[in-house]
């Protein structure tokens, strides 16, 4: 039986769902809070769930709402009536949005449907009516728009980092996601009220010129720790990735940029901040003063998509983060990095072993040391540019070793070249060198020759014996025989 409550008009009028305009826009208001403070019971179980995830509790709290207006109910009509009902208007409503399609046509995906499955039995379980009753959906789990979405190539996101229309804050974005494995909301929580910050990579230096003025921004140690707080980690969980020496150029770059504006930097600086240009949009748009430095995810993912779209990436802006554990994937492979440590830049929760291990907030010295020497291997198989000193094969440095020491021997570079020493080994090396050294010591093919006896010291040391002396008192020496 529905109560008075359930039968009211479900929703209130749209002036009145926006009013509270004096609230601050990164609050997330939705049009749906005023059913949070008509019902004080919502807004525990939204509450409740926040502690957990305000991302799943805001995505629960707006698609319960849907679901309840589509039944004519409030949610707290809804629960009132009786369990079997509760499961038959769950079971009617999955069953209705199988059959249906989207305003585009397409059908609904399996995994949007399974979300507010999700949503309706937690309010249901909250209020005691937990749903016993397997309702099923087809193929749940998979995600059609998704299954076709190839991971960006190398050459892909070199075009995307350095296009003209990709700016440096856009830029510094895209590195830390694509190069070090972070989540867009790691540079900036849903609400633009937290984020990435300045003292969070640890290995990032300010540095300050003549009277404290901020010039430019060093790191200490390439690749460079980022570490990600519990409050950003999906898995809230503290955890650290590395970004390499490309993603760091990119960010100093950035950085630099902003001190030149005049923007002073102080540890909790966000990394990714919102601009001048956008705040004054804010306060002229909404008539308020956005203090929070950061900017949203949503906003974050905004700006990445822009710049995907300008050089024909029609991907996702996530997909960038699938890049990175491509690349890890690769490393593994070529036994460059462990599993576990791939697990653990990315963010995972891993197994029971690592609890033990790296989610401890402080390692060992010699341990933080190789998890560090394994970021430098795995860099130059994540980054679009690597440098040019770095990229030896051990053919190539062998060839370079052997030129400088022929180098030290007297040898010019033409003659290396024209006796094709870098490329000769074993006895056909010694005789080249035979000779050479022959050559040098017998200037022009001179085998003896006449010194004072003052001279002797000398001649030994270039090579020459003793043979005889002369009656005026010099010396006859000769080369030996090689």
């Amino acid at each position: 039986m529905q109560t008075a409550q359930s039968e009211q008009a479900p929703y209130p009028q749209k002036q009145q769902l926006h009013r509270g305009n004096e609230l601050q826009r990164k609050k997330g208001v939705s049009k749906y809070n005023v059913y949070l403070e008509q019902d004080a019971n919502l807004a525990r179980w939204r509450a409740n769930l926040k502690r957990g995830s305000a991302y799943t509790a805001d995505l629960y709290f707006r698609r319960l709402c849907i679901f309840c207006l589509k039944q004519g109910l409030t949610p707290d009509g809804f629960v009132r009536l009786d369990k079997k009902e509760i499961e038959d208007r769950a079971q009617d409503y999955v069953n209705g949005l199988e059959e249906s399609f989207r305003a585009d046509g397409g059908r609904y995906a399996p995994s949007y449907i399974s979300s507010i499955l999700r949503a309706i039995k937690s309010w249901a379980e909250w209020n005691d009516k937990r749903i016993t009753k397997r309702i099923r959906i087809a193929n749940d789990g998979e995600t059609p728009t998704l299954q076709d979405e190839v991971s960006p190539t190398k050459e892909e996101l070199s075009r995307l980092l350095y296009a003209p229309t990709t700016n440096s804050r856009t830029r510094s974005s895209i590195s830390i996601i694509a190069l070090a494995g972070c989540r867009l909301e790691v540079q900036g929580d849903r609400n633009g009220l937290d984020g990435l910050r300045i003292r969070d990579i640890p290995d990032l230096k300010i540095v300050c010129g003549e009277g404290g003025k901020q010039i430019e921004a060093v790191f200490t140690q390439i690749p460079a720790q980022i570490t990600v707080r519990a409050p950003l980690s999906k898995t809230r969980k503290q955890y650290f990735t590395f970004l390499p020496e490309e993603g760091c150029a990119i960010l100093k770059q950035y950085l630099d940029e902003r001190m030149g504006k005049g923007e002073v930097l102080v540890p909790s600086s966000p990394v990714i901040s919102i601009d001048s240009e956008g705040r004054k949009r804010v306060s002229s748009l909404y008539q308020i003063e956005d203090k929070a430095a950061f900017l949203a995810t949503n906003t974050i993912s905004g700006h990445i998509r822009k710049a995907m779209r300008a050089v024909g990436l029609m991907q996702r802006p996530y997909v960038l983060r699938s890049y990175f554990d491509t690349r890890l994937m690769h490393s593994e492979g070529m036994q460059l990095v462990t599993h576990a440590y791939a697990q653990f830049w990315m963010g995972h929760i891993g197994d029971i072993e690592r609890t033990y291990t790296l989610n401890k907030q402080k390692l060992p010295q010699d341990v933080m040391q190789g998890i560090r020497d394994a970021a430098k291997r795995v860099q130059n198989v994540v980054q679009t540019r690597v440098p040019p000193e770095d990229i030896v094969t051990l053919e190539e440095a062998k060839a370079i070793g052997k030129e400088t020491w022929f180098a030290s021997l007297g040898f010019t570079k033409e003659e290396i070249q024209k006796m094709d020493l870098i490329n000769k080994e074993g006895p056909e090396l010694q005789n080249s060198l035979r000779q050479r050294l022959q050559g040098m010591l017998a200037k022009n093919g001179m085998r003896q020759k006449l010194i004072r006896p003052e001279e002797i010291d000398l001649a030994i040391e270039e090579g020459y014996e003793y043979v005889d002396k002369l009656p005026d008192g010099r010396l006859i020496m000769k080369l030996p025989e090689l």
